[in-house]
């Protein structure tokens, strides 16, 4: 038996209980979407922001790589005992913003958009022979306790069917609704994670459209709202109050989940940026007596990454090398930097590049 999940509900009717999550949620994201006021370029978080998003989604799919590994790979390529997953990390933060561009240059998430994040997802990785980017032409199904499709904890619908419930899932994402974006957002969700559409990638793909749903449906400007971190905290309660809905048809308690997820996730992202926002300007008044303006200036790189190399510095600073040795070395002598733990793989003859990380930041962000 497999299940093909009808059309989505407009006007949703939800108990006062549910509204109220609903409305905390929209509060805790206006809260974000104001972030700005803090900072001058709230935009050099969310590099650190994706990759942290990109890991946890990641996990949940039985990946090894951690935060500190997926930030280090974004800066430089570093020997890690789990380079394949690593490389997935990569490619899922190339997804996010193969996403977040296409909105931004006024597209709608649809189909095709789907399927070229799923092509980018899997391009070069474990899985990338799985039709990349194509809808499936086999039948999936999500493990249970036991091996094989018999004793699966949900199957999806078989594949002659997987268009048609695509198709219904992009008239629904085109078509206005009285209901709240948030709960739009939760009901998209449910549906695309029980079409399943891909043979590989649906859970990574689900996740990163709740991130670029929140943009289009302007509840969000910048990507900085992420939610894989408590899903992956609450996994067993995620998948069950997702099978819930296609078992019994609780609605009402999935968007509660999602709703609270969200909270959860708003609330944290806004902390991890006040913390940020908090500890470069002890930095910089730890610096302002330096006799040169680089070392202050490489703060703003490091509010991007914690993780810099000399090249990325000497770049970003636009100055010598010699001169850019001085600033880390600066940084260093007030405990701001230190040397990475990972080593950047060996390009040709001479010493490898050193890596430095800044170790408050990349305590936040982890």
């Amino acid at each position: 038996m497999a299940f093909v999940p009808e059309a989505l509900p407009v006007g949703l009717d939800l108990p006062p209980d549910v509204h109220r999550l609903v409305g905390t949620a929209r509060d805790r994201l206006g809260q974000l979407k104001g972030i700005g006021s803090l900072c001058q370029n709230p935009a050099l978080f969310v590099h650190g922001l994706q990759t942290r998003e990109a890991a946890a989604s990641s996990r949940i799919e039985g990946t090894r790589t951690t935060n500190e590994e997926a930030l280090a790979s974004q800066v430089a390529a570093i020997e890690i005992p789990n380079e394949s997953d690593a490389n997935e990390v990569a490619n899922y933060v190339k997804a996010l913003r193969q996403g977040v561009a296409a909105l931004s240059h006024g597209r709608r998430i649809n189909t095709a958009m789907i399927k070229a994040l799923h092509q980018t997802l899997l391009a070069g990785v474990r899985g990338e022979q799985s039709a990349a980017g194509k809808v499936r032409e086999v039948q999936n199904y999500v493990s249970g306790e036991g091996d094989g499709i018999l004793q699966a904890r949900f199957v999806p619908p078989p594949p002659l069917k997987v268009v048609e419930c695509l198709e219904g899932l992009q008239r629904y994402l085109d078509t206005p609704s009285p209901d709240d974006p948030i709960v739009r957002a939760a009901l998209v969700h449910y549906q695309f994670e029980t079409i399943h559409p891909f043979e590989d990638g649906n859970g990574r793909i689900g996740r990163a459209l709740i991130a670029l749903q929140t943009i289009q449906e302007g509840l969000q400007q910048q990507p900085l709202l992420f939610i894989s971190s408590g899903i992956e905290a609450k996994k067993r309660q995620y998948c069950d109050r997702l099978l819930a809905v296609s078992k019994r048809g609780e609605f009402s308690q999935w968007v509660a989940f999602f709703a609270q997820a969200m909270i959860v996730a708003a609330e944290d992202t806004a902390a991890k940026i006040h913390r940020i926002v908090d500890t470069m300007r002890s930095y910089r008044v730890k610096l302002r007596h330096c006799n040169t303006p680089h070392p202050a200036n490489l703060l703003t790189k490091l509010e991007e990454y914690p993780f810099v190399t000399v090249k990325a510095a000497r770049d970003f600073l636009g100055i010598s090398g010699a001169a850019t040795a001085d600033a880390i070395e600066v940084l260093e002598q007030h405990g701001i930097l230190e040397r990475a733990k990972f080593k950047i793989r060996q390009r040709g003859r001479g010493r490898p590049p050193v890596l430095y990380l800044c170790p408050e930041i990349l305590a936040i962000l982890s």
